[in-house]
């Protein structure tokens, strides 16, 4: 699968691996990715790497969240132009995730074209909405007697407020989330099926703005269609909203309900103590941090006692800056009310994620919904669920109940 050759800069001691496409998928990733504060150096570098999809080159992992958020918040050291490694795929001649895989200038001016519209105000006009689509994916489990969450809700609820949001048909459902996991769970044997993946999101997004070029609506689509940007920053603002509006909240939801259906007494918590279900999300994110990233080196340097050279990858482990003991007090235990609770289940720093406050929205409101319409719930043969490789979520999650 990998073909790494260490380069020379880097000292011996400080090789160590990592490989999560050789950890059963049955295992508990966040544990295991906690054991790297007890077995690992807070950075050092893996020949097995989590991030680079063409498995050819090693990189540097970080564990520790004081490290981690440094990175984050210095750009002109750690590049973020072409982080999402989609262009090591396949060569289109500019960058997809915008603005994702941006540097300032270019990043806070990208980002400001959507910013005003994912703001918290703008954001709650939207919760009527977002209750209707949750409660019918919620009457529909309730009807069946029980759910395979991924398949029923998971997959289903965030797609639909994302094609919402975008003005696509809710009938291509199906084809985007498809599209959404060849992407973004690899298949160390199966490159291919990443870049088919790419080629046809790319086209499906060129298409959509054609579209509104011939019939303008009130939707995402339109706004980047109507904003000052070249085609191709364009094609890869359109390219981002799509992975981030599928994936990221989808596999969230996956181990926010393992989480609640697993302890009785919280679910029973929550419902007679709605008001806590805000905090309780954000300490799950916290145990639960979906995501992972990396930046590249810009110079040849000296960062926390390592010597970095130019070019170097460095990928950031926020599931572990969510769970390192110097960061935050008793790391492995459920605090549903920790203050503050500054997780890394939304990113770090200017790259945070710009679609949280809608997340947080989502999350909160299928959670209400679903605890007033269904009795104690619990996961069913929960030591056989698998997780995946990407942005960690689960395959599936069978639930059921009286």
């Amino acid at each position: 699968m990998y073909n790494v050759t260490v380069p020379e800069h880097v000292p011996e001691e400080l090789v160590r691996s990592f490989n999560v496409f050789e950890i059963p998928p049955t295992a508990d990733i966040f544990a295991e990715i906690s054991k790297l504060h007890e077995t690992h150096p807070p950075i050092y570098y893996n020949s097995t790497p989590q991030l680079d999809r063409t498995f050819s080159r090693g990189a540097w992992q970080v564990t520790s969240m004081e490290y981690i958020q440094e990175i984050m918040r210095t750009p002109d050291d750690f590049s973020s132009v072409g982080i999402s490694g989609f262009n090591e795929l396949i060569q289109l001649g500019y960058e997809l995730m915008i603005p994702v895989d941006t540097d300032p200038p270019v990043h806070g001016e990208v980002r400001g074209l959507i910013r005003e519209q994912l703001q918290p105000n703008n954001v709650a006009k939207l919760a009527d909405g977002i209750r209707e689509l949750s409660q019918e994916v919620v009457q529909k489990c309730v009807a069946q007697g029980s759910s395979e969450f991924v398949k029923d809700v998971a997959s289903i609820f965030p797609t639909q407020i994302f094609l919402l949001l975008m003005g696509m048909p809710m009938e291509e459902a199906e084809q985007f989330l498809e599209w959404e996991a060849d992407l973004l769970q690899p298949d160390p044997n199966n490159i291919e099926k990443s870049r088919d993946a790419i080629r046809k999101i790319v086209a499906r997004v060129q298409q959509g703005f054609e579209e509104r070029r011939a019939d303008p609506q009130d939707d995402f689509l339109t706004l980047l269609v109507n904003a000052d940007l070249t085609e191709e920053l364009r094609t890869g603002l359109g390219f981002n909203l799509f992975v981030g509006g599928l994936d990221t909240v989808m596999n969230q939801l996956t181990w926010v309900f393992k989480y609640i259906g697993e302890r009785p007494e919280l679910q029973q918590q929550l419902r007679g103590n709605p008001e806590l279900i805000a905090s309780s999300l954000e300490e799950i994110m916290r145990l639960h941090s979906v995501l992972t990233t990396r930046r590249f080196v810009t110079r040849d340097m000296n960062f926390q006692g390592v010597s970095f050279k130019k070019g170097d990858s460095v990928e950031l482990l926020m599931a572990a800056g969510s769970l390192d003991g110097n960061a935050f007090e008793n790391p492995h235990e459920a605090d549903l009310e920790r203050k503050p609770n500054r997780h890394m289940g939304f990113g770090w720093g200017p790259h945070m994620c710009i679609g949280m406050h809608l997340a947080r929205l989502e999350m909160r409101i299928l959670v209400e919904e679903w605890l007033q319409a269904i009795p104690q719930f619990s996961v069913v043969r929960p030591e056989e669920l698998e997780f995946h490789v990407g942005i960690w979520g689960l395959n599936s999650l069978p639930l059921s109940w009286d």
